[in-house]
């Protein structure tokens, strides 16, 4: 595996030199016979007794004892507010899934909660395409898939954010298809929505997706196995002359006619599909 992505990335290399509430308190009430009741809020104790003066109501009804006493105690480990954020701070009751971050989680050892961003260099900008050799045929016909660019979905600058592929023909005017955007159905191309978020993966890996096939607003799609096996350029801000790049293969998944073949797709911003909460 090792050799074949090392051969996969020198050919692709090769082809880009051409061209980040308060919880409820749940009160117990346990009353005795001798009707003392416990109630765990605050601490204290209260104690009443009949009142003083004639009854105005006419004899008693009730039976039992006439002194009813509450104890009333707090229970240390029950926070009624929100959780702090000292770093020295210690809640035994926290966990990862609570749906905040605490000072002993982080994004990497419990990204649900915490939310971590994206590097740098893939949150804005644009270079020119990345190589590629990608070809086979599609329902419209032959595809020579020349130009590879990647992005993601999600929401802004977090790691949750999935990658996508974009590969376009070698007939297709780049610049106009960079203005028309992540998911026209103008030029001639293959994308696809790979489902692998950032923080989970870093965006490599392999696995059946589907790709989604369009020109001239017609679209048709099947089905391929993507492999995501480096990466290169720098992550860390984007640079024109040393932009992020994934290096990848497109393989065919039972219809060995489709396009397929090596890539070397760089980060382009004008392909990112944002998601803006509410």
């Amino acid at each position: 595996m090792v050799t074949r992505a090392l051969a996969l990335r020198g050919l692709v290399v090769a082809a880009l030199a051409a061209g980040c509430s308060d919880r409820p308190i749940v009160d117990t009430y346990d009353e005795t016979e001798d009707g003392t009741a416990t109630l765990p809020l605050t601490t204290g104790s209260m104690t009443v007794g009949p009142t003083s003066g004639p009854s105005t109501t006419g004899p008693s009804t009730t039976t039992g004892p006439s002194t009813v006493t509450a104890t009333i105690t707090t229970d240390p480990t029950i926070s009624t507010s929100t959780p702090p954020t000292s770093d020295t701070w210690d809640d035994t009751g926290s966990f990862c899934g609570d749906g905040w971050c605490s000072p002993d989680e982080s994004c990497e050892t419990c990204p649900t909660d915490c939310q971590c961003s994206l590097p740098g260099g893939v949150t804005q900008g644009c270079g020119d395409p990345g190589a590629a050799e990608i070809f086979g045929t599609t329902d419209f016909g032959l595809f020579e898939g020349t130009r590879a660019f990647f992005a993601w979905e999600g929401f802004p600058d977090s790691q949750w954010s999935a990658l996508t592929l974009h590969f376009f023909d070698a007939s297709v005017d780049i610049e106009a298809a960079k203005q028309a955007g992540p998911w026209s159905g103008e030029h001639y191309s293959i994308r696809s929505y790979t489902g692998w978020s950032f923080n989970e993966t870093g965006w490599l890996g392999s696995d059946v997706v589907f790709l989604e096939v369009s020109v001239d607003f017609q679209w048709s799609s099947f089905e391929g196995v993507i492999e995501v096996f480096d990466r290169g350029g720098n992550w860390d801000a984007f640079d024109p002359g040393d932009p992020p790049v994934l290096y990848g293969y497109l393989s065919p998944d039972g219809d060995f006619e489709a396009p397929q073949g090596p890539f070397a797709a760089v980060f382009c911003d004008l392909f990112t599909s944002q998601i803006i909460p509410e």
